[in-house]
């Protein structure tokens, strides 16, 4: 499995059509006005290239959020994910991408001003 796209988001969506849409998305900083501070959501899409042997099994996936020294600032679920069967045969040759998205709501930053 290889990571080919992580992008940060106002929301995402990424249902089994293989489509993805994503709302306010490249956000690599979020400031915040005061601390603490409640984000209210924060939208998490994921593209990876998998082998044919890792689809239909469940991965587990973990993110988290820093400050930029790297400390952490908020704490987000782990979870586990099948990874879908595609809709569309491929060609001979052609590589398999799965996409996930997520939405996290009641995110509590402290520490440092901004999430990164």
């Amino acid at each position: 499995m290889l990571l080919s796209a992580f992008l940060i988001a106002d929301a995402v969506s990424a249902p089994p059509d293989g489509k993805f849409y994503i709302h306010g998305g490249g956000l690599t900083q979020l400031a915040v006005p005061f601390l603490p501070f409640p984000v209210p959501q924060i939208g998490v899409f994921v593209r990876l290239e998998v082998d044919p042997e890792e689809i239909g099994r469940a991965h587990e996936f973990r993110f988290k959020l820093t400050d930029p020294d790297d400390s952490p600032v908020g704490a987000l679920p782990q979870f586990e994910a099948p990874l879908p069967e595609g809709q569309v045969p491929l060609e001979a040759g052609e590589q398999r991408f799965v996409v996930l998205g997520m939405n996290i709501g009641g995110i509590m930053v402290g520490g440092q001003g901004c999430i990164s």
